[in-house]
């Protein structure tokens, strides 16, 4: 996963002093699953629905959300439907399957797939990444209210706690952490939820403006994703006035306002 470069960077009375929230939910229901997300970037719900085993349905609702071309993402994600539940993270994302779809969606997606095997029950994260314009932050992720993850990072490496440390954020870590012994599949989980904060958080330092993309941006983003597919993105419009700043209202998480 490459950070994106070659952008306009935001004034700096808009990043430094912040942070970058993110919430997920997932709430189990008999033969359901409804996943949300909010950040300061997206807002957007993943309903799956299951006989138990397999995926039998999957909706997309996009609420809130980077680039026009982001809704066609609904298409794609029906490729789930038929699959087993539960498929660990290097199973359902091989084959460059993220690419094609809706990044944050697919998330939700395979999140939906493992919380239908746990029954009728929510599960909460929250994710906090701090702004680090010297590069250094400590950045954290709870789970149904409890500190699960505390990473401190300085220059996209995290220097504590192990096994994470001397770990960079953005070589090699996914990997790494699909593998790891030190890591069971639940830690798993929170890792790559918190990693993925951690990713996102790094558009607060842009200032992207609403309408057609900048060349820049189309050359540093291309193909990362559904919403950048160089089919469609000499077609993307950023919408107006779709960004949040939860900083001093993360309460406001998930309420979509």
């Amino acid at each position: 996963m490459k950070k994106p470069v070659s952008l306009p960077l935001a004034p700096p009375c808009s990043y430094g002093s912040g942070t970058a929230f993110r919430r997920i939910r997932l709430t189990g229901t008999p033969g359901l699953v409804l996943a949300e997300l909010e950040d300061h970037a997206h807002g957007m719900r993943c309903r799956l629905r299951h006989d138990g085993a397999h995926v039998v349905d999957v909706e997309a609702e996009f609420i809130r959300y980077p680039l026009s071309t982001c809704l066609g993402a609904d298409l794609p994600l029906r490729a789930l439907v038929g699959e087993a539940l539960g498929r660990t993270a290097r199973d359902f994302f091989a084959g460059g399957r993220a690419r094609v779809n809706c990044t944050h969606m697919f998330d939700l997606a395979w999140l939906a797939s493992r919380h239908a095997l746990r029954g009728a029950r929510v599960r909460d994260y929250l994710m906090a990444v701090p702004d680090a314009p010297e590069g250094r932050t400590d950045v954290t992720l709870s789970r149904d209210g409890a500190e699960i993850l505390r990473w401190r990072i300085e220059d996209d490496v995290i220097t504590d706690p192990a096994p994470f440390a001397g770990r960079h954020l953005y070589r090699g870590f996914v990997s790494w952490a699909l593998s790891a012994p030190e890591l069971d599949d639940d830690l798993t989980e929170s890792v790559l939820v918190l990693h993925k904060a951690c990713f996102v958080s790094g558009a607060r330092r842009f200032a992207l403006a609403s309408g057609p993309l900048e060349e820049a941006e189309k050359r540093a983003t291309v193909g990362v994703c559904h919403g950048y597919a160089a089919a469609t993105i000499d077609e993307a419009v950023r919408p107006k006035g779709t960004r949040r700043d939860f900083s001093d209202h993360p309460e406001r998480l998930l309420r979509y306002l």
